[in-house]
């Protein structure tokens, strides 16, 4: 069950797992005072709200609206964010292991939306590039990275493209 709806879903909640449980397994020991103190304070805010707009909006099926924006929410940061770009992680090779989504040209106005994680192969050679850089990198050593073997794919096709697409 490596593609499909069912890879999607198994995908999505080992995402949120690892999201929502990173901090405790990996940090939370040796996190400071004051990084523990924000990271309640953003558990509040996060949970706050929900509570104040069921307080303020008692309709039965509120708490359907939220889950469901959550899960919705969720599923779509797994998959354009976490499954997509790495798909599919058959080598854990420095060039290998994520891809360079290209977008067709009518996308390029939205493209900010996916703050350049589109090209994903970028952040993972250089992870300190900030995103708004990723372009030029990307169209600077483009030729490197294919001669290494990075998948260069089509967002939607899957099918490698054509240098500088």
């Amino acid at each position: 069950m490596r593609h499909g709806f069912g890879s999607f879903v198994i995908h999505a909640v080992q995402f949120l797992w690892m999201q929502n449980t990173f901090l405790f397994r990996e940090y939370w020991a040796t996190a400071s005072t004051p990084e523990r103190v924000t990271y309640w304070a953003e558990i509040a805010v996060a949970v706050g709200w929900r509570v104040a707009f069921l307080l303020a909006v008692s309709r039965e099926m509120d708490w359907v609206l939220l889950l469901a924006g959550y899960i919705g929410g969720a599923f779509f940061t797994a998959y354009w964010f976490a499954y997509r770009p790495h798909m599919p992680y058959e080598e854990p090779t420095r060039y290998r292991n994520t891809n360079s989504l290209i977008m067709p040209f009518w996308m390029k106005p939205v493209e900010w939306f996916w703050l350049g994680q589109n090209l994903h192969s970028i952040h993972h050679l250089f992870p300190r590039v900030p995103f708004y850089r990723y372009h030029a990198l990307h169209r600077r050593i483009e030729p490197i990275m294919r001669a290494h073997g990075t998948p260069i794919v089509g967002i939607f096709s899957r099918q490698p493209t054509q240098s500088g697409s």
